[in-house]
């Protein structure tokens, strides 16, 4: 009889430890026995059932089975195993879950048999969900500092641009730089060919490719398609380590167990110039924000590349002479046209700041308000008026807002020197320099506007028809480009006529740009000319 008073005070002390325990801190506490009915039960971890009601019943006599399952096997691990069992585990809490800490420990009889166990819960949610934060926030961190490298690694890199007046000026210093970083073990640069359709490898970090590169690959050769897939989509492709790299990037410098790689496009507009690779073995290397910073050096690199090749068609005294003939009418100078029956040429291009392009066109043979009220309703053009009209010929000023086949042209660098337009059909004439892909900018162009031929190319000594070095425009070399824009756009409008054909609010509308600002690159425009004009000893570039 005493042993059975011993039995039941030593449960009577463990169930007002249970209890003690429920009111400080523990959110749930429960006895059961040996075959996992509940005896004691203070405070349930899921809400919904009575505490009495739990008394004798299991986790599947109470709860859905999958709620009952995570509940039962803790407590059938420490009556099984006869040890304390600790674990975190969810449970639903109306529409959201809690995160518990579980403590169950046996209970065991006088003869040491476990005769139940007793469950201890604690809400961990708090911290659980701080620590998740805070693991959150260090991966975040962590994120940032390596783009703030990767984004220190590519300005760096980008200074080679600066004043390189050749593509071989780029080659090799802008492998090197981006190689010093220790971001990349191997970095390589090559151009495109769209003729062709191959890449040629011009420099590698640390080891130059002799003769200006030797080293020429079919882009359909490339294994894993990363360069065809770079060409064609203008975005940087990865590959992984256990993908075959393209050709003209295998080296030894990496691990080819370990390496990813990235091959970037050198692009301006539509045009790709040729490829960057960069490989590395860091396991998390070309993240959506690392592509992104390599995206802009592929652009930033790309319009480098163009400006290049524009200088050198400035100072060229060859270029070649591309001549056009479109009957598409996708252009709208084309359709008006071939619909109104007019001849319309070309008198200038003047891009605006919000994007748009303002054409300048003398047209002749009809009514300049039919034409302006037809380009209304063009969804090409948001804006159409008439400057001015004189005898037969009118000027009109178009505001364009998508492609026009001026647009490609400039994209290769092409200088347009004329394009006539007449009941359907256009001829235009442009100048390119003897290195552009000529090839490649008559695709981009057939692929906007299908029905143009190129029906005659052929290199002009540009030399004749240059004036003496003593008689050169002096003025025109001292703006600006802004300055020059308002300056052609103040002119083309009429702004300089008696009296005016365009006020400066209508100049300024059509440019994107305030009045105020309009004012300001034609004044500061105005005063270069002047001084170029009439003051030798003031003759420097106005600001």
């Amino acid at each position: 009889m005493s042993g059975d008073t011993d039995h039941e005070a030593e449960s009577q002390l463990l169930d007002d430890h249970l209890a003690h325990v429920a009111r400080n801190g523990a959110v749930g506490a429960s006895r059961t026995d040996a075959e996992l009915r509940y005896s004691r039960v203070y405070r349930p971890l899921v809400d919904g059932v009575p505490e009495a009601e739990m008394l004798g019943k299991r986790d599947d006599d109470i709860y859905p089975a999958e709620v009952a399952s995570r509940l039962r096997e803790p407590k059938e691990a420490a009556r099984d195993s006869g040890e304390v069992v600790e674990r975190e585990m969810t449970l639903p809490d109306g529409d959201d879950d809690r995160t518990y800490r579980q403590v169950v420990a046996p209970i065991r009889g006088r003869d040491g048999t476990v005769e139940g166990v007793m469950d201890v819960a604690y809400d961990v949610t708090a911290q659980v969900d701080l620590e998740a934060t805070e693991r959150k926030l260090s991966r975040r961190c962590a994120q940032l500092e390596h783009v703030e490298r990767v984004g220190d690694c590519v300005r760096g890199a980008l200074d080679v641009l600066l004043g390189a007046s050749t593509r071989e000026e780029v080659y090799q210093p802008l492998c090197d730089r981006l190689a010093s970083a220790d971001l990349y073990e191997d970095v390589w640069i090559a151009d495109y060919h769209s003729e062709r359709d191959e890449v040629v490898l011009r420099a590698r970090s640390g080891d130059a490719v002799a003769d200006g590169g030797t080293v020429a690959v079919g882009i359909g050769d490339a294994d894993d398609g990363a360069l065809r897939r770079a060409v064609d989509t203008l975005e940087p492709q990865v590959v992984t380590a256990d993908a075959p790299h393209p050709p003209v990037a295998r080296s030894a410098a990496v691990d080819a167990a370990e390496r990813r790689a990235v091959v970037v496009p050198l692009t301006y507009g539509r045009i790709v110039y040729g490829v960057v690779g960069l490989a590395t073995d860091r396991s998390d290397a070309f993240d959506e924000y690392e592509r992104r910073i390599l995206r802009e050096l592929g652009t930033v690199t790309g319009y480098a590349y163009h400006t290049i090749e524009n200088e050198r068609q400035l100072l060229s005294d060859t270029v070649v002479e591309l001549t056009f003939r479109s009957t598409d009418r996708r252009s709208f100078l084309i359709d008006l046209s071939a619909t109104h029956g007019y001849r319309g040429e070309l008198q200038s291009l003047v891009p605006a700041s919000d994007g748009t392009l303002l054409v300048y066109e003398t047209i002749s043979g009809v009514d300049p308000q039919v034409v302006v009220d037809a380009a209304l309703d063009e969804p090409t053009v948001s804006e159409c008026r008439v400057i001015r009209e004189r005898d037969d010929e009118a000027l009109l000023q178009f505001q364009l807002v998508e492609s026009f086949v001026t647009l490609t042209l400039a994209e290769y660098g092409a200088n347009v020197r004329s394009i006539v337009v007449e009941g359907g059909v256009a001829d235009f004439v442009c100048e390119v320099s003897p290195e552009t892909d000529v090839r490649a900018l008559v695709e981009q162009l057939r692929t906007s506007f299908p029905e143009t031929e190129l029906v005659r190319k052929r290199e002009v000594d540009r030399s004749t028809r240059r004036e003496p070095p003593g008689d050169e425009p002096e003025p025109i070399e001292r703006l600006t480009a802004r300055q020059r824009d308002a300056l052609e756009a103040a002119y083309r409008a009429g702004y300089f006529e008696w009296s005016r054909e365009s006020t400066a609010e209508e100049v300024a509308a059509a440019m994107g740009i305030t009045a105020p600002t309009f004012h300001k690159h034609l004044r500061k425009g105005l005063n270069a000319v002047m001084v170029a004009l009439f003051d030798e000893d003031r003759r420097y570039p106005s600001g």
